[in-house]
């Protein structure tokens, strides 16, 4: 399915995302190949998250792992420290996502 994505004009390709708990990682997959990856800490309520690639630039790929981590985090009760600078750049456009934010994050 390809979507465009009016707010960032890119052409967005929806990928399978799997959360592999166990290694702190959020993986996107295009045809059984994966194509990006998340990687995250978490303490207790908060997650870093530290690392954020998407194998193949201008897809959105980067996008919807990040938005797959703070889905996860609203459904466990989680705070979002955003140290990776395109996760920063990302949950910063949206008021929703800002509230998500640790203050230890704005430090």
């Amino acid at each position: 399915m390809v979507l465009t994505d009016v707010l960032s004009q890119y052409i967005i390709i929806m990928v399978t995302i799997h959360h592999i708990p166990e290694l702190n990682i959020f993986r996107a997959e295009e045809n059984d190949k994966e194509v990006g990856r998340i990687e995250y800490d978490q303490e207790e309520q908060t997650i870093t998250i530290t690392h954020t690639y998407a194998y193949i630039e201008g897809r959105g790929i980067g996008r919807q792992l990040v938005v797959a981590v703070i889905e996860y985090a609203k459904e466990k009760g989680c705070m979002i420290i955003p140290q990776c600078s395109y996760a920063r750049v990302l949950t910063n456009k949206s008021e929703a996502y800002r509230q998500l934010i640790a203050e230890e994050a704005n430090d």
